[in-house]
């Protein structure tokens, strides 16, 4: 029996003699037909280059696909390059395995933003988990539309909907609070991205007002405000904006940051790749680590007890959140009510901040370093 077009079920079970339901259950449901018919229908189906029913289509007719969708603001191999977003995926995997579902990642192509709305609205999948989303994401709207149960990760740009937050505000508070204590005045500060369009470098006034990532906006401010109760105006902070987490952005940044006059003698990073990448502008610029410059990050990986000096963070529980979307994302399949939570984060104090040197002191005189990027907006 020729068959040139694609092969179907109808098919197999014409050139085997047998009905539809003996070729599916040869495929789905084998223990109801004998060996011998089962290895029959099997090897006919082999002939015709028949690979099974389409599982699509079956997730269709079951109403589930078993496919989780995660939105990641970020092209994949930055997704896979970021140790905190690994441990929250590892997490989220760990919880959903549980309930027999994959995850089918959809990522940006790395111009800013996650993945095009029409990959999002025409994604198979069950549910969306949607990690640090944009609040003016394209994507947004598109979730609203699905109406598919959702759990963000980060502040939840829709309401009624799962979320698992954590507590930025204090672990960016106490880690100002703690520089403002060893003396620092300038300070300057390196940010995630602020808007989901691939902008970079010294941030704006106009630019910090519309700042689309929760998480960007919210670190900032906690910062900003610790150092204007200690009488340091935020115009006087100087603000280098990093389009990707990646510890290269972050040593651009702080090359930038260096090169300012007065030259900061902190720096505090939104993450700890970022931080990693400051470390080494620092050391490029002939600057010892905390004794001309204190550096300091956000996440507390793998990496900031593994830098020299050790970095001081905030550290938060990246395999817990992950795990608590994953719990909560087979609730909300399972029909349960939406509830938040917020996770608490920890200051973790270590080598790579000290004492503000003294003002005047050879530490503090300026030196001249060239910057890899200075875009202006």
């Amino acid at each position: 029996m020729a068959i040139t077009r694609r092969p179907t079920l109808a098919d197999v079970a014409t050139a085997a003699g047998v009905s539809r339901a003996s070729v599916s259950n040869a495929f789905n449901r084998p223990e109801r037909l004998s060996a011998t018919r089962r290895s029959e229908i099997m090897a006919i189906a082999d002939s015709l280059g028949y690979a099974g029913p389409d599982p699509a289509a079956a997730g269709l007719r079951r109403g589930r696909t078993r496919a989780i969708g995660v939105i990641i603001p970020e092209r994949l191999n930055y997704a896979f390059s970021d140790p905190a977003g690994v441990l929250i995926l590892d997490g989220l995997a760990e919880a959903l395995a549980t309930a027999n579902s994959g995850l089918l990642l959809l990522a940006g192509d790395g111009t800013g933003g996650g993945p095009t709305p029409e990959l999002v609205s025409s994604a198979a999948v069950d549910a969306f988990v949607s990690y640090c989303a944009a609040r003016d994401d394209p994507v947004v709207d598109v979730l609203r539309r699905r109406r598919l149960p959702m759990v963000f990760i980060d502040e939840a740009p829709l309401p009624g909907t799962f979320a698992v937050d954590l507590d930025e505000e204090t672990g960016s508070r106490a880690l100002a609070e703690h520089l403002v204590a060893l003396g620092h005045r300038n300070v300057g500060i390196i940010t995630l991205e602020c808007r989901p369009d691939g902008g970079s470098g010294p941030l704006s006034p106009e630019r910090r007002a519309s700042i689309s990532y929760s998480v960007t906006k919210r670190r900032l401010d906690s910062v900003l405000d610790v150092l204007a109760a200690a009488g340091i105006e935020a115009d006087n902070v100087p603000v280098y904006e990093s389009p990707h987490n990646m510890p290269a952005e972050g040593a651009a940044a702080a090359a930038w940051l260096l090169a300012q006059t007065p030259r900061p003698t902190a720096i505090v990073c939104q993450s700890d790749q970022l931080a990693v990448g400051a470390l080494d502008a620092a050391r490029a610029a002939g600057l010892s680590v905390p004794r001309d410059v204190s550096v300091a990050g956000f996440d507390d990986i793998d990496a900031a007890t593994r830098c020299n000096p050790a970095l001081t963070t905030v550290r938060q529980p990246l395999r817990e959140r992950g795990r608590l979307a994953g719990e909560m994302l087979i609730q909300a399949l399972d029909g349960k009510r939406p509830r938040r939570v917020r996770l608490s984060t920890e200051l973790v104090v270590r080598d790579s901040t000290g004492p503000a040197p003294p003002t005047g002191s050879p530490a503090q005189a300026h030196k001249e370093v060239r910057p890899r990027r200075n875009s202006s907006r």
